[in-house]
């Protein structure tokens, strides 16, 4: 303890600085955590946005992207025959890149999720009576 003491006094610039070496990693670490939830929110906003209660994916998927995920006909169809499930309905989307073509920002690229649905079954619509 006595030499701690002894070293934290002759050589306090050099503990300044390790503190301050610290302390920035540690904001660094927390910045970087916030931007990267903040990413991963803003990828799946679309389908938070969906007027659902579930999604239903794949669980031979090839990776954890659930893009890949195909759930065949004859799956959904059983779904929606299941007890407590009000509506069972396809869906699909897919990630593209776009040019705008009209307005202020002509040419400008833009990233856009394609969300593809059967007709009839717009987001928002009121379950089927049975």
């Amino acid at each position: 303890m006595f030499l701690a003491l002894r070293d934290l006094r002759f050589a306090r610039g050099r503990f300044a600085l390790m503190g301050a070496v610290v302390a920035l990693i540690a904001v660094l670490g927390v910045l970087l955590s916030g931007l990267a939830s903040g990413l991963a929110d803003a990828g799946i906003s679309g389908l938070r946005a969906l007027p659902v209660t579930h999604l239903a994916f794949d669980e031979k998927a090839t990776s954890e992207q659930f893009s890949r995920s195909t759930v065949e006909q004859e799956d959904w169809k059983a779904w929606s025959g299941t007890r407590g499930v009000e509506r069972a309905e396809p869906f699909g989307n897919t990630l593209v890149n776009a040019q705008v073509t009209h307005g202020a920002e002509k040419g400008e690229q833009v990233d856009l999720a394609v969300f593809g649905m059967a007709p009839g079954s717009p987001p928002g619509a009121q379950p089927q009576q049975r």
